[in-house]
């Protein structure tokens, strides 16, 4: 958990993806003491605070601390602590002006300040976007998941990885998105960089969307829904509403083609994939389960999410 809430705080501190992985290694060390443990996360709620983000992370490091005189209270004050800095990064979300920059990357920022959502044009995949779709999914989805799992699991082979994942031929996925011309099971959508003067690189692919319609069911209670495979966005584009105009094309898409499964929508998304998990849930995702891969020795666990309609809830 305190794993966790060091990635949730680095979201909005100006600490840098290094140094969180650097206190991470630390703490995997076994070096750290229950004692240090509680401090380590009290040291950083005070850095925050000095950079004006004080109440969401003071609050947990002073929960973690109560913790280590009380340890019967453990798992509650950690819910209590999770509870808590959600509702603070909200707020401070809430209230910041100016664009919204989720970023540990100074260069992104400065790019997304000048990239407004409007600047992004979705549409359907075509062959020659192939080298793209697979540079996004190795690049920017299957090593992004890596890198959230330091330890045996980060190690694991890249087949490994992609077998947790789910492998994508995106060769066959636009082959068959071509010949059905977007209405078929499996849909492909690209978020490419609008022409405009200020446009660094005019059509070049930022993200993209991967979902599939699919039945499960017994004849008289048959489920029909839509399974996001992958919506990915580039690193550096983050943070500018490129993927968020994905989201809204799949369900404008979905509405207008498939309005029963655009009422249930559901994915799969990694534990420790902070950010994501956090979108997700900004979108309307909730919690509906997990299921457990095996990497390199490690369980790894990922979260079933669902999105339904008033309608299909009931």
């Amino acid at each position: 958990w305190l794993k966790q809430f060091w990635f949730r705080a680095s979201s909005i501190a100006p600490f840098s993806r290094a140094s969180s992985e650097r206190l991470i290694a630390v703490m995997e060390s076994r070096l750290l003491g229950h004692g240090m443990y509680m401090l380590v996360a009290l040291l950083s709620g005070i850095v925050a605070a000095a950079h004006g983000n004080c109440a969401p992370l003071v609050l947990c490091g002073l929960l973690l601390l109560l913790v280590d005189c009380c340890p019967s209270l453990w798992l509650r004050a950690s819910w209590v602590a999770q509870v808590v800095l959600r509702h603070c990064l909200r707020s401070t979300a809430a209230s910041a002006s100016g664009p919204r920059v989720v970023s540990k990357n100074p260069k992104h920022a400065a790019t997304c300040g000048r990239r407004p959502a409007t600047s992004f044009v979705v549409c359907r995949a075509s062959a020659s976007d192939v080298s793209e779709l697979t540079e996004l999914y190795e690049k920017d989805y299957m090593t992004c998941h890596r890198n959230c799992h330091p330890g045996p699991a980060g190690r694991a082979s890249e087949a490994d990885w992609r077998s947790a994942l789910g492998e994508v031929d995106f060769e066959a996925v636009v082959e068959e998105v071509v010949s059905n011309k977007g209405t078929g099971s499996v849909r492909l959508l690209k978020c490419v960089e609008a022409e405009s003067p200020s446009s660094p690189s005019p059509g070049r692919v930022v993200g993209y969307v991967l979902y599939e319609l699919r039945e499960k069911g017994s004849p008289r209670r048959r489920q029909r829904y839509c399974e996001l495979v992958n919506i990915v966005v580039r690193e550096d584009y983050r943070g500018c509403g490129a993927g968020r105009r994905l989201f809204e094309a799949l369900r404008a898409d979905l509405e207008g083609t498939a309005s029963a499964e655009a009422a249930d929508l559901r994915l799969y998304v990694a534990e420790r994939n902070l950010a994501p998990l956090a979108w997700y849930r900004r979108m309307g995702f909730q919690d509906a389960g997990w299921q457990n891969e095996r990497l390199n020795g490690v369980e790894v666990r990922f979260l079933r999410m669902t999105r339904r309609s008033s309608a299909q809830a009931k």
